[in-house]
């Protein structure tokens, strides 16, 4: 089964673990969780990371290296960094409407166009 793989980088433990705890409800996601920059570079490197989840303690100035350093190998990686965790519920949401937005983002659409009169000799009309 191919799940989705998010990376959950913060120093508070336990708002860590209530993070982790609600990316292990839903059976289609796994989480990987990193205290530091280092840890989270270093896992980045080892997985295949659909979504960056940067918890508020994480100061500026990491939330840039990282953004900079992931963006730079995987374009397309969601990162969410809420100011604040206010609920489980709304994290989830938040979670799940950006994994539906790149997943249709990235479905393949075709456009097919036939017009049989195109190469016609003389100038036809159809009303």
């Amino acid at each position: 089964m191919n799940r989705t793989e998010i990376l959950v980088v913060g120093q508070n433990e336990e708002m860590q673990e209530t993070v982790v705890r609600l990316i292990n409800n839903n059976e289609d996601w796994l989480d990987i969780a990193a205290s530091t920059v280092e840890d989270a570079i270093e896992k980045f490197h080892r997985f295949n990371i659909n979504l960056l989840l940067l918890i508020s303690d994480v100061g500026e100035t990491e939330a840039r290296k990282l953004s900079k350093i992931f963006r730079f190998q995987k374009e397309d990686l969601i990162i969410l960094q809420p100011a604040a965790v206010t609920g489980a519920e709304w994290l989830y949401n938040e979670i799940k409407g950006s994994l539906e937005k790149q997943k249709a983002s990235k479905k393949p659409s075709w456009s097919i166009m036939d017009d049989a009169l195109k190469g016609a000799a003389l100038d036809i009309h159809i009303e």
